[in-house]
């Protein structure tokens, strides 16, 4: 384990770029004497401690590191862009201080406790702490209205999802894997939104109208316990993949499918012999090719949908025949 001290033309250095080393660089890296550093960078290796000079520090790009403990240990009071994912992080306390906070990125760690409030954090644009053991509530974003990129996925938080009608500039959401219940909560502001991941939780409730994001890529709420309908997506003309299955949806509110679906599953809900067919006839109406259908699913006698009939069943032929791959009950 080594020390590594900077002891020449300090004044001169603003950044520095530890690289990936072989054999990779351990121990401690001491930059406290260095009056003018704006960014450090040390990507892939086994630092267990830095030392720095909190002010005037901005940029902090040590993800896959060794480093431990307080998280706002590394993040210096000017910061602008922190990330420290994959490293042993164990806590992190009150943001309060860092008004000038873009991006933050602590994805696996081994994070406990609640994540703090974001109140002050209204720079703040990319967020990721998916893959750690946080619990409690997730914070209000109404102040972060410059958020794009939230991810949370595969923690321990619960209660409900705050609103995101403030947050217009939203990308990507990400809270899947955890124990939150509740409503999908209103995205009709959302407009830029893309990606909406929410699989694995206790959630209930319909699903929201996704008539107004009209960018939507991907939307994956699987394995909750929504009830309702399946929302049209006869203005979704860009998504990609709906993934709505295990949950207990009864009805499709759609007309057609866009030519840009690819993923539909909607395997173990309860869906109706006309939801059934309205899916089928509007995938068929929708012209794609080569896409996957999944209607089955009767893993859950409570939750089985039904089977296809008359046209429906030439309708799934239809599709065969265009190469999807499709299942029924």
């Amino acid at each position: 384990m080594n020390t590594i001290t900077l002891t020449d033309n300090l004044e001169k250095i603003t950044s520095i770029d530890l690289g990936t080393s072989s054999p990779r660089l351990s121990g401690t890296i001491n930059l406290v004497d260095i009056p003018n550093l704006v960014s450090l960078s040390g990507v892939g290796n086994d630092i267990e401690e830095l030392l720095f000079s909190s002010k005037g520090f901005e940029n902090l790009i040590m993800h896959d590191n060794k480093l431990s403990g307080l998280a706002n240990k590394y993040i210096p009071l000017d910061a602008i862009t922190i990330s420290l994912d994959d490293n042993r992080l164990t806590s992190i306390s009150s943001l309060s201080s860092y008004p000038n906070l873009q991006i933050l990125k602590l994805a696996k760690n081994k994070l406990t406790g609640p994540f703090p409030s974001l109140n002050n954090n209204t720079a703040l644009e990319d967020i990721r702490i998916n893959g750690n053991s946080l619990t409690g509530p997730l914070p209000s974003l109404n102040n972060n209205t410059a958020l794009s990129i939230f991810k949370l996925g595969s923690n321990s938080m619960s209660g409900s999802l705050p609103s995101l009608t403030a947050n217009t500039e939203l990308i990507t959401f990400e809270g899947f894997s955890n124990s939150f219940t509740g409503y999908i909560p209103d995205l009709s502001f959302n407009t830029k939104l893309k990606g909406f991941f929410i699989s694995g939780n206790s959630m209930s409730g319909p699903l929201s109208s996704l008539d107004n994001n009209t960018a939507l890529v991907n939307y994956v709420v699987s394995e909750n316990d929504f009830t309702g309908p399946i929302p049209s997506l006869d203005n979704n003309t860009a998504i990609v993949k709906l993934e709505v299955k295990n949950n207990d949806l009864t009805t499709f509110e759609g007309s057609t499918m866009p030519v840009s679906l690819l993923t539909f599953k909607a395997n173990n809900n309860s869906l109706t012999e006309g939801a059934v067919n309205a899916i089928l006839a509007a995938t068929v109406a929708g012209g794609g090719i080569n896409g996957t259908l999944y209607l089955g699913g009767n893993t859950d006698p409570l939750r089985t949908n039904a089977a296809p009939t008359g046209q429906g069943i030439t309708d799934k032929a239809t599709l065969i025949a265009s190469g999807w791959d499709v299942q029924t009950n």
